[in-house]
């Protein structure tokens, strides 16, 4: 098996528990999106451009506490 095939395999197993097992309350991605959250709002951010990387959770964030934005 080819290495990317283990990557392959391993993300079609593990994808739907990726964020349990990876992703804890107040974990680097936490603290980034509270960091992201706050230069948002210092700069009254209107829109947001996710550019696609992870697994959307500051999206998630984002849309709560800026629900105006686009």
């Amino acid at each position: 098996m080819n290495a990317e095939d283990i990557l392959i395999n391993y993300y079609r197993d593990t994808a739907d528990k990726y964020e349990a097992d990876h992703l804890h309350e107040n974990d680097n991605h936490i603290q980034a999106g509270k960091l992201i959250g706050s230069l948002c709002s210092e700069l009254n951010c209107t829109s947001i451009l996710d550019t696609g990387c992870g697994t959307g959770r500051n999206l998630a964030y984002l849309k709560k506490h800026f629900p105006y934005a686009r």
